[in-house]
């Protein structure tokens, strides 16, 4: 998956959480810049970063890693 896939994957999440950038930096102890750069494509977040975003946000690493799977395989079209 690339970078804009996983942000694209985060941002829906984050929206589908009513959240805004500065809330799920607030909450998960990371900077909105930082969760701005996740978003739009120009970060991986590390796996200590992914533990505090899915601490927030609720997702689990198996929804991450099985939507990345099917995202290799198909275009971007599943809804959360």
């Amino acid at each position: 998956m690339s970078h804009k896939r996983f942000g694209s994957f985060m941002k829906r999440w984050r929206e589908t959480s009513h959240l805004s950038q500065s809330d799920l930096a607030k909450r998960s102890g990371l900077s909105r810049q930082m969760i701005s750069m996740i978003e739009n494509g120009k970060v991986v977040p590390s796996l200590d970063t992914m533990s505090k975003l899915q601490d927030v946000l609720g997702f689990s690493m198996n929804l991450v890693l099985v939507w990345w799977r099917l995202s290799e395989e198909e275009p971007l079209m599943y809804e959360i």
